[in-house]
């Protein structure tokens, strides 16, 4: 059997070889705690990011533990009649008002419980495993508050946007005594449908001091 020539293959070895050592990481012997030494900060440490419509609560934890600082949530409104199988305060509780799910997208499965509710938040919020990073004072957690609702505007003056006042006024207070009972360092920002964008006038003065966002030439 006829061996091979490996004068071709050699050369082309070496020069990959030399390619890489002077066109990429030098080719020196790596000192065994050189891992240690050269491990990258973490993403929030380089990078200011926002997580939008974060709603499955579940996956909070791996965020909060990986540095995030800045999240969104989607607070859609869901009428009385719907609130039956959802999330709720314990009794005596009545959703008579109507509730919110965390969904960007008009609801549609509500005869069972499919989505994390408002009230899921505070329970997250008042769980002490969670303390250690929502009670950092190094550390401040931004939780914006993106209110949706559909076929009606809060600030119509009907019925639908009496109940959704009501519920609203309810959750925002709730989330703001959570903070202040539990001391925790999060800050709110109302965004969507609870903010004096595309005319909702009557909201301009409720809520103060949170900050609200929106975008001018589109809500």
């Amino acid at each position: 059997m006829q061996q091979r020539a490996k004068g071709p293959r050699l050369l082309m070895l070496v020069t990959f070889v030399f390619a890489a050592c002077t066109l990429g990481a030098p080719c020196t012997r790596a000192h065994p705690d050189a891992a240690q030494e050269a491990s990258s900060p973490p993403i929030a440490g380089t990078i200011g990011y926002q997580v939008h419509s974060w709603n499955d609560i579940r996956e909070w934890p791996q965020a909060l533990r990986k540095g995030m600082l800045w999240f969104k949530i989607d607070i859609h409104y869901v009428k009385a009649e719907d609130c039956e199988h959802q999330s709720l305060p314990p009794p005596p509780y009545e959703p008579s008002n109507g509730c919110f799910v965390l969904n960007h997208d008009t609801p549609s499965l509500l005869d069972r419980r499919v989505y994390n509710s408002s009230w899921d938040v505070v329970t997250f919020l008042t769980d002490p495993n969670n303390a250690p990073f929502l009670q950092d004072k190094d550390r401040r957690l931004h939780m914006a508050l993106c209110f949706k609702t559909d076929d009606f505007d809060p600030c119509d003056g009907s019925d639908l946007s009496e109940h959704w006042l009501a519920v609203a006024d309810e959750l925002i207070e709730s989330y703001r005594d959570t903070i202040s009972a539990y001391d925790l360092n999060v800050e709110l920002i109302l965004d969507g449908a609870a903010t004096p964008g595309n005319n909702r006038t009557c909201l301009e003065q409720l809520w103060r001091p949170l900050v609200s966002t929106w975008v001018p030439t589109r809500d």
